[in-house]
C-alpha cells in the first residue's frame, strides 16, 4: 500500500474536524512551496484552528490513536 493510499484510508476513518485540519495543513504547506497557485490562508485563522484542535477531545483522542499506530509500525 502506498503512502497516499494509507493517508486516504486514515482520512476516511477520521472525523470531519480532523480532516479539515489536515486539509488546512496541506494547503498551507503547498502555499509555501508554490505561492502562485495556492490559496492564501490567514495566519490568524491557522492559529485559531490550532487552538481549537488543542482543546478538542475528539481530535486529541484521534491523535493518540495515530501516534500509537505509528509507534507500532516503525
Amino acid at each position: 500500500m502506498t503512502l497516499k493510499e494509507q493517508l486516504m484510508q486514515e482520512i476516511e476513518k477520521a472525523p470531519d474536524s480532523l480532516v479539515e485540519e489536515v486539509l488546512n495543513f496541506l494547503l498551507c504547506h503547498k502555499s509555501k512551496h508554490n505561492p502562485e497557485t495556492s490559496e492564501t490562508i490567514a495566519l490568524d485563522s491557522v492559529e485559531e484552528q490550532l487552538q481549537a484542535m488543542a482543546n478538542d477531545p475528539d481530535i486529541q483522542a484521534e491523535l493518540a490513536v495515530i501516534n500509537e499506530e505509528f509507534r507500532t509500525t516503525v
